[in-house]
């Protein structure tokens, strides 16, 4: 039970940790999270993949849906 509220917990810092906006002490404990659950580590494997994906896309997406899509994934990783 404690491992699935450390996992919760740690994966809500997952979109600041790709943008390189986490401080270094929580960067350093979400990366050890990761060596340490396989769970966690498959997860951000394919979310990295996905923001890769979406990198090669050639279309404009509008900031307003952006921001709201960046919105709705960090609401539904706090739950």
């Amino acid at each position: 039970m404690r491992r699935k509220r450390e996992c919760k917990k740690v994966l809500t810092f997952l979109i600041d940790y790709f943008e390189g906006t986490l401080d270094e002490q929580i960067s350093q404990r979400f990366e050890l999270h990761i060596l340490d659950c396989e769970e966690c580590k498959k997860f951000v494997e394919t979310y990295r993949k996905c923001v890769e994906v979406v990198k090669n896309f050639e279309v404009d997406i509008p900031e307003e849906l952006e921001e709201k899509l960046y919105t709705f994934i960090k609401n539904e990783l706090k739950k």
